[in-house]
């Protein structure tokens, strides 16, 4: 079982299960089981770009075949930023109690949300469930597993339950009506007719 999310308001720290929902977990699914000739199941498998590899379903995760053919493993692969930098990695935050702050509702509304969380609480601090239950909605810092990019993690509660939405802030850019942009015809369609379309 995973480790519990856990965050801290007002000094008293809160712990919940969580579990990711998806859409098969709402609506149900069917999955397609192909056979082969003997009526046993089909496993999964892709070439290598040298077609000299069969590559079952997982390998791929564990690691990478460079441009010499040899295998390295992920955990031995560095994240560099646009100067090439090394990147520092960021711990998991699981287990680990995260401040949150609250947010105005039209914050959570600009956000791109990736996953989302169903929450039970193992022990919900009163300051946080009162906050919670008048609406109040709160942000902090999430990441799943380490690695080089932590999340947003929005936390709220309605009728159904208390939820954690995982993504990322969207950043809209605006026009206004007297900096409208203009779109140009691209210059190269050379001698194209559309009407022969």
């Amino acid at each position: 079982m995973a480790k519990p999310i856990m965050v801290r308001y007002q000094g008293g720290v809160s712990s919940f299960e969580h579990s990711k929902i998806d859409r098969s977990k709402i609506y149900g699914r069917k999955v397609r089981l192909p056979l082969d000739p003997d009526g046993q199941p089909c496993e999964r498998a892709q070439l290598s770009e040298d077609g000299a590899l069969v590559l079952r379903s997982g390998m791929i995760g564990q690691g990478y075949f460079d441009g010499g053919g040899e295998w390295i493993p992920t955990g031995d692969l560095l994240g560099l930023d646009e100067q090439g930098e090394p990147l520092k990695r960021v711990p998991s935050t699981l287990g680990i109690p995260q401040e949150v702050e609250v947010i105005e509702p039209w914050e959570a509304l600009d956000f791109q949300v990736r996953s989302v969380h169903l929450l039970k609480p193992d022990k919900l601090d009163s300051s946080l469930d009162e906050a919670l239950s008048h609406g109040v909605i709160f942000r902090f810092l999430f990441n799943y597993g380490s690695d080089y990019h932590a999340e947003t993690a929005i936390l709220v509660r309605n009728d159904e339950g208390t939820f954690c939405l995982v993504g990322v802030p969207l950043l809209p850019s605006w026009a206004e009506p007297n900096n409208v942009p203009i779109y140009e015809e691209p210059s190269d369609l050379g001698d194209l007719d559309f009407e022969m379309f």
